[in-house]
């Protein structure tokens, strides 16, 4: 017997729009929604964040929006949340997730997946080479686009980082049963 899973993309790096979430679960018939989140130059962003405030360098465009908004969607229809938002601070990321969930009366099992968090060595202007390689790589998506005719049309790459993978479940450790296919 086939089994379907359908998983639902809903966030490429670090600001990108927070209506893809909502959005998926107003669709419904969701297994699992995805988001990643990090990059080079994010990672060097929450280095920066963390070494000034060390409870946080985590995602909290995740936290705060997507998390805060769509937690009872996520409940109601047993969506499991994927995601790489917890940045260099996973822990953190999950007691922020787990403190809105309380204030919401709700409660999700959140796991963190940690150890691949070796500190690197630090060098002057790191962080200023990682936003110049991020605009690069901007450019150079935006001139293939522009070759396609500016076709807004965008391949999936999810990326997830092991020491910063959140998962989190409205219940129970066992998949939902899977819906039947659609017409």
């Amino acid at each position: 017997m086939t089994r379907i899973v359908r998983i639902g993309g809903a966030g490429g790096f670090l600001g990108d729009s927070s209506v893809a979430a909502p959005q998926l679960l107003r669709g419904g018939d969701l297994d699992y929604m995805i988001l990643d989140y990090l990059a080079e130059a994010t990672m060097s962003v929450l280095g920066q964040i963390k070494a000034q405030r060390p409870g946080e360098g985590f995602a909290r465009d995740f936290t705060e929006w997507v998390w805060k908004d769509n937690l009872r969607e996520f409940k109601a229809q047993g969506v499991k949340v994927v995601t790489n938002a917890g940045g260099l601070n996973p822990r953190a990321c999950r007691a922020r997730m787990e403190e809105l969930a309380a204030e919401a009366g709700l409660s999700f099992r959140i796991a963190v997946i940690e150890g691949d968090d070796e500190p690197l060595p630090v060098e002057v202007g790191l962080g200023e080479h990682a936003r110049l390689e991020h605009r690069r790589r901007h450019r150079l998506h935006r001139r293939r686009l522009a070759g396609r005719g500016g076709s807004s049309l965008r391949k999936a790459r999810i990326s997830i980082t092991p020491s910063s993978l959140l998962t989190a479940s409205p219940g129970s450790a066992t998949a939902p049963p899977a819906s039947p296919p659609r017409p």
